[in-house]
């Protein structure tokens, strides 16, 4: 969301390290094309309020992504 509001002064434009900015629906599409399962995937971090929140997760902009994958 932060990458939205603040465009190009986003610390993850910054950083030329970050070449892709991936969703969790994007994740989960490549984890199951690499052949994993999906264990869990989650984005913990929630700053916002709640009803913003799950707003943003319909669209697809939750922020920091956490992902477990089994073979």
């Amino acid at each position: 969301m932060e990458r939205l509001l603040i465009k190009d002064r986003w610390h993850g434009f910054k950083d030329k390290t970050h070449k892709y900015l991936f969703t969790p629906k994007s994740l989960e599409f490549l984890f199951k094309r690499a052949g994993f399962k999906i264990v869990r995937l989650e984005t913990p971090f929630h700053p916002l309020p709640k009803f913003i929140q799950t707003y943003l997760n319909k669209i697809g902009l939750e922020g920091e992504i956490w992902i477990v994958g089994e073979k």
